[in-house]
C-alpha cells in the first residue's frame, strides 16, 4: 500500500508474486469446491476460504494491527481488513477473499512500478556517476503529492466513517444486515487511498527514471516538481555554454615582441591552474625560472599583479589597466582579452578563445519552446565580450565582470526581480557552489563531492543539451500526475455515487480501484520513456 515508501528488491517482488499466484489458485479451488458441494456446512466452507484469505491478506492484517497500535485508524491496511472481516461476518466468504486478493495485486503492482523507477534499476555505469548522497536519499514529496496527502487526510476519515454509519444505522433500523453491510463495505473500499496516492507518486518516479536514463539525475520528487516551474535559466559561461578549453588565438604586442608578451603573461599566471592560465602557459615557449617570479597577487574580477625578473607586471582586463593608470585600447571581441603591462607601460593584449559548446544554441531554443522566458548568461568577462557571446547564444541578458562570489548575488537579484517562475542556475558544483545554493533550482555539471549541498539535479555527462529533456520530463510528469489523480478520484466518485443507490457491488468497488491504478501505472510508465527526437 502507500505506506511502503521504499522500493523492494527483485527477490521480494518474486516472492510476493508467487504468494499472490498461490493465493489466487487456492481461492479459485475453494470457490469451485464449495460451489460444487452446496451441502457443506458453513464452518467447513469458512475453513476452506480462510486458507487463501490468510495467505493473501497476511501482510495486510499485520499492517492493520500495527496501524491500531500506532493509532493510524485510517490506514489502508486497517480499512481493507475491516471491510473483508465484515464480509466474513455476513458469510460472503468469496468476497472477503476477493478483497484481500485484489488489494494484494495492487500492492504488487505498486511494488513492481517503484522498483522499475528506482535508482537501483540503473546500470552500474550510470550509478557510479550519481552523487553518493543521492543513491540512498529519501524522496522529498512534490507539491502535488503534498496536496494529495492533505486531501487524503480529509477524504479518508470522512468516507470511512460514512461507510461504518451506512452499515450500522439502517441495519439497526430494519435488521437487513447483509444488504447494508455490503453497502458500507463499498464505502470503506472507496475510502482506501492507495490508488490516489500511488497514481501521483508513480508519475514523478517515472519522470526521474526518464531523466536518469538520459543522463540527468534529479534528486527528488520535489526537485522534479520545481524544475517544471522554471521560468528563468541562468547559465555560467565557462564550461557550461563554452567548452572550457581555452587556447591563445591572437597575440598583439605593443613596443615588445610577441614572445616577450606571452612570456610576461605566462609568468604572471604560472602559479595558477585555471583554464586561462593553462592556455597562456601552453602558448609560451620558455618561462623564466620560478625564483624570478615573485609576489603574485590575484585581484578578484580584474587580474594579477606580479614581479617578473624585477619588473612589476600587470596581467588582466582593461579595468586592471585603468586602475593603475595604464592606457589600454578597448578591444571588441567574442573571445577573452588579456591585457599586459610592465613597469607602467602597456605591452599589448592576448586573445584567448573558448568555443561555444556544440548544441548550446539549440538547447537554449528548446528551453524557450518549453516555456522558459528568460535565459541569462553569467560571466567574468567584460561586458562587451559577454554581450557578444550572449547575442550569439540567444540569451535575454548578460551579467558580466563577475567574480565567483558575485554570481550568488546576481542569482538572488534575479530571484527577487523576476516574476516568471523559479530561477535555475547551471554551473560547476565546486567553483559555483554559492550560486547553486542561491538558486531556486540548482543544476550541477557532473557529480558533486561528499560534504557539499545536494543539488536539485546533475548533468552526469556535463552535457547542456540534456537540459531541455530534463525540463520536458518534469513538465510531462507533473501533467500526468494531475491527470492520474483526476482519473483515480473520478473512479472513486462513480463508485461512491453507485454505492449510495446500492448499484455498486463489493467486487466492483475493489476491482475499480485496481483498474484505475493499472491505468495510472501505464501512464506513469509512459512518463518514464524518453520520447523519440528528444534523446
Amino acid at each position: 500500500m502507500q505506506n511502503n515508501k521504499r522500493p523492494s528488491g527483485l527477490g521480494m517482488l518474486r516472492r510476493e508474486l508467487l504468494i499472490t499466484a498461490l493465493g489466487a489458485a487456492l481461492f479459485a479451488a475453494a470457490w469451485i469446491v464449495c460451489g460444487a458441494h452446496s451441502e457443506l456446512n458453513s464452518s467447513l466452507v469458512l475453513a476452506v476460504f480462510l486458507v487463501p484469505y490468510v495467505l493473501t491478506g497476511f501482510n495486510t492484517i499485520l499492517g492493520a494491527f500495527d496501524a491500531v497500535l500506532k493509532a493510524r485508524l485510517t490506514s489502508d491496511e486497517l480499512l481493507i481488513t475491516l471491510a473483508s472481516a465484515a464480509m466474513l461476518a455476513i458469510g460472503s466468504y468469496h468476497e472477503a477473499v476477493g478483497i484481500m486478493l485484489i488489494y494484494r495485486l495492487i500492492s504488487v503492482l505498486i511494488m513492481f512500478a517503484r522498483r522499475s523507477y528506482s535508482v537501483g534499476s540503473l546500470d552500474g555505469g550510470k550509478r557510479r556517476r550519481l552523487p553518493d548522497t543521492m543513491r540512498s536519499s529519501a524522496d522529498a514529496p512534490a507539491k502535488t503529492e503534498t496536496k494529495v496527502s492533505g486531501f487524503v487526510k480529509i477524504f479518508t476519515p470522512m468516507l470511512a466513517v460514512s461507510g461504518v454509519l451506512f452499515a450500522l444505522v439502517p441495519s439497526i433500523s430494519d435488521g437487513n444486515w447483509v444488504q447494508w453491510t455490503q453497502r458500507g463495505v463499498v464505502f470503506l473500499l472507496a475510502s482506501c487511498t492507495c490508488s490516489l496516492v500511488s497514481s501521483v507518486e508513480l508519475c514523478y518516479s517515472g519522470g526521474i527514471s526518464c531523466a536518469l536514463n538520459s543522463g540527468v539525475a534529479v534528486t527528488s520528487h520535489l526537485g522534479l516538481s520545481q524544475i517544471s516551474d522554471i521560468g528563468t535559466v541562468a547559465l555560467d559561461k565557462t564550461g557550461t555554454v563554452t567548452e572550457g578549453s581555452f587556447t591563445v588565438t591572437q597575440v598583439e604586442p605593443v613596443g615588445i615582441s610577441a614572445e616577450d608578451l606571452l612570456t610576461l603573461a605566462a609568468a604572471a599566471e604560472s602559479s595558477f591552474n585555471h583554464p586561462i592560465a593553462q592556455a597562456l602557459k601552453a602558448a609560451c615557449t620558455k618561462l623564466p625560472p620560478a625564483s624570478l617570479i615573485k609576489r603574485p597577487n590575484k585581484i578578484p574580477g580584474r587580474g594579477i599583479e606580479v614581479t617578473v625578473c624585477g619588473r612589476k607586471v600587470l596581467v588582466g582586463n582593461i579595468a586592471l589597466m585603468n586602475a593603475h593608470g595604464v592606457k589600454a585600447p578597448p578591444v571588441k571581441s567574442e573571445a577573452t582579452i588579456i591585457h599586459v603591462a610592465a613597469d607602467g607601460r602597456y605591452g599589448g593584449y592576448i586573445v584567448i578563445d573558448d568555443r561555444i559548446r556544440s548544441g548550446a544554441k539549440e538547447s537554449i531554443r528548446s528551453l524557450r519552446s518549453l516555456g522558459v522566458e528568460n535565459i541569462v548568461l553569467l560571466t567574468g568577462d567584460s561586458q562587451d565580450t559577454g554581450s557578444t557571446l550572449g547575442y550569439a547564444l540567444g540569451a535575454n541578458d548578460v551579467i558580466a565582470e563577475l567574480v565567483p562570489e558575485q554570481k550568488a548575488i546576481a542569482i538572488k537579484e534575479l530571484t527577487r526581480s523576476l516574476d516568471t517562475g523559479l530561477v535555475a542556475f547551471v554551473g560547476d558544483p565546486v567553483s559555483d557552489s554559492s550560486a547553486l545554493n542561491a538558486a531556486d533550482v540548482s543544476v550541477a555539471e557532473g557529480r558533486i563531492g561528499d560534504g557539499n549541498r545536494l543539488c536539485t539535479a546533475y548533468l552526469l555527462d556535463d552535457d547542456i543539451s540534456k537540459l531541455p529533456l530534463m525540463l520536458y520530463a518534469a513538465k510531462r510528469s507533473v501533467s500526468y500526475a494531475k491527470r492520474n489523480f483526476c482519473l483515480a478520484l473520478t473512479v472513486k466518485g462513480i463508485i461512491i455515487i453507485l454505492g449510495l443507490f446500492g448499484l455498486a457491488s463489493v467486487w466492483l468497488a475493489a476491482a475499480a480501484d485496481g483498474a484505475a491504478l493499472t491505468l495510472c501505472a501505464l501512464t506513469a510508465l509512459n512518463s518514464s520513456k524518453t520520447p523519440r527526437g528528444k534523446r
